[in-house]
């Protein structure tokens, strides 16, 4: 699970920020993270396709930013939908890899010296 959001670009960023900062980033992605799974089940309750738009850039901005390519996958093929029929098992399956991100960056953020 780690190697999906471990990765090189992660490291980097962390590394350039050092350690105070690198909880700061390692936060604000949390929140993110979290508004966007908001969204994203907001517009799943409901199937309005409308409700992607906001959460799919911004997800696509995130899982850009650390080099989250499946998430960042999923984003684009969200955020580039166009049917009739709501994509519920995309919209599924990138919430369920949010929770993992989610996971990961708690798990990280420990590990780093700031609990939970």
């Amino acid at each position: 699970m780690a190697d999906n959001y471990q990765n090189e670009t992660y490291l980097g960023l962390l590394e350039k920020l050092g350690p105070k900062q690198s909880l700061v980033l390692i936060e604000k992605l949390m929140i993110d993270i979290k508004n966007t799974r908001r969204g994203l089940q907001a517009a799943l309750s409901t199937k309005t396709t409308d409700m992607l738009n906001e959460p799919s850039h911004v997800l696509i901005s995130l899982a850009g930013v650390v080099d989250v390519e499946e998430l960042h996958s999923l984003a684009k093929t969200i955020n580039e939908f166009d049917g009739d029929v709501f994509p519920v098992d995309t919209v599924k399956a990138t919430i369920e890899c949010l929770d993992l991100w989610l996971d990961f960056l708690k798990s990280d953020r420990t590990a780093r010296g700031l609990a939970s």
